[in-house]
């Protein structure tokens, strides 16, 4: 049934539970089908009543990762289906079409975005010219493995720990060989693309709105991503000593010019569409959106005092954020996903929850809680810009 696969195929692709359910209600209704659903991060159960008794079905699901360009054809599919320019026999055809499709970019332009990212993500947090080379290096392994073990069954569960072990060997090595480095901050900046921020602010966003068993599973699923690379860092920094490679301290080196700051805020964007797989008709919006996010967190993080600027930052920028998506869908008829996926992660606060599983590894408790605090205050303030921005702006649009 269309609903059915409809249901299955935008929960591969990383969409929200409560926004799969309020689609298939609505296509339901519009179809003349009797329709209940209840979505999880990995299972979902619909009852469908047609004529006579009504029919309860329970499909088991992976976590979905976000494919931006997949969900526009998905959601293009489902509003033909709603206003009846296509059977629901010809729309099964088409989501088997999509799904059929190979990977939008091939795997070499993957890890130069992998490694772009991560280099851009250093930038941010204030490293020198060394860490950024170092970084982009470590991201390209990060992807490399990552990559490799995802695609075997068995290994990809652990391939976020194996993918951190390697990250902190590689990190401990540059400082040796290279110098000049900070190991946490060139660290924390290789395995960015690995940190589960957005799950976590999906997760507060389900928990928000009241879908309690979705945002929980979510939460402690992020939580556990974060536990499996901590310890792989732990493991990673710990055969780093074990083979001698103890970093001296790292000398005072200058700052990054501003130019710099520039072009990371450039490349980071087009390197997230790429690893959302986002198609490039569509990066000319995702730019401005990643640009609007980072900017306004730097500019709202400036109003207030030091004890609230970080949360009242994320959430201004997770505001502007959400006008400038839903702006985009009404104009052009497509998810506010497309934007406002890669836009929140320049804000999401993944590095707070690796810093503070850091911190407890090594049994400093005193700095690992506030980390842990301030991960889920900026959550929540993620959250909270986003769903004041729908109040102030409707996009009219579910996905």
């Amino acid at each position: 049934m269309f609903i059915l696969r409809l249901g299955k195929a935008l929960h591969r692709y990383g969409t929200p539970t409560d926004r799969i359910e309020e689609w298939l209600g609505l296509l339901a209704g519009r179809l003349g089908v009797h329709g209940e659903f209840f979505c999880t991060p990995t299972a979902l159960f619909a009852t469908l009543q047609v004529r006579g008794p009504a029919t309860t079905h329970l499909i088991r699901l992976e976590p979905g990762s976000a494919d931006l360009g997949r969900l526009v054809d998905l959601d293009r599919i489902a509003n033909q289906v709603y206003d009846a320019d296509l059977t629901p026999t010809e729309g099964i055809a088409r989501i088997d079409d999509v799904l059929a499709r190979g990977e939008r970019y091939p795997a070499p332009v993957m890890l130069v975005a992998t490694a772009a990212a991560c280099a851009a993500s250093n930038v941010f947090l204030g490293g020198t010219a060394r860490e950024v080379v170092a970084t982009a290096g470590i991201g390209l392994v990060v992807g490399v493995v990552e990559g490799w073990m995802g695609l075997r069954q068995r290994m990809a569960r652990l391939s976020e720990a194996v993918a951190a072990f390697c990250a902190a060997l590689l990190t401990h090595a540059f400082a040796v060989y290279l110098g000049g480095l900070d190991p946490w901050r060139t660290m924390l900046a290789g395995l960015i693309v690995l940190l589960p921020g957005l799950r976590l602010t999906v997760a507060m966003h389900e928990l928000a709105v009241q879908h309690l068993a979705a945002g929980t599973a979510r939460l402690m699923g992020a939580i556990m991503t974060l536990l499996l690379l901590g310890v792989g860092v732990g493991l990673g920094t710990a055969a780093a000593a074990a083979a001698g490679l103890q970093p001296p301290a790292a000398p005072v080196l200058p700052p990054l010019p501003a130019e710099v700051l520039w072009a990371g805020a450039l490349v980071a964007p087009v390197s997230f569409a790429i690893l959302f797989r986002a198609r490039l008709r569509d990066v000319p919006w995702i730019v401005p959106a990643c640009l609007v996010a980072f900017f306004a967190a730097r500019f709202g993080g400036t109003l207030l005092g030091p004890r609230v600027d970080l949360a009242f930052g994320a959430a201004f920028g997770a505001f502007c954020v959400g006008l400038y998506s839903n702006v985009y869908a009404r104009v052009s008829q497509r998810p506010a996903q497309v934007t406002s996926v890669p836009a929140i992660l320049m804000l999401v606060p993944g590095s707070l929850g690796l810093t503070s599983i850091g911190a407890l590894l090594r049994e400093d408790v005193l700095a690992g809680v506030p980390a842990a605090f301030r991960m889920v205050m900026v959550a929540a303030s993620l959250v909270a810009g986003l769903l004041l921005a729908n109040l102030v702006v409707p996009s009219r649009k579910i996905l």
